[in-house]
């Protein structure tokens, strides 16, 4: 239920649950980062298309 409320919250940032936090610091060989490049370049894509 709690997945389906993510999906259809108007919050623009929803904070990763402390149980999933703890999971992924078990396993996960490199920390959590924001891809700031990835969103850079899909809205630069996103800003040429719309341009054409």
């Amino acid at each position: 239920m709690a997945l389906i409320e993510q999906e259809v919250s108007q919050q623009r940032w929803i904070e990763i649950p402390d149980a999933v936090r703890s999971i992924y610091c078990q396993w996960r060989p490199t920390p959590l980062y924001r891809a700031r490049r990835l969103e850079q370049a899909v809205l630069y894509a996103c800003q040429n298309l719309l341009q054409i």
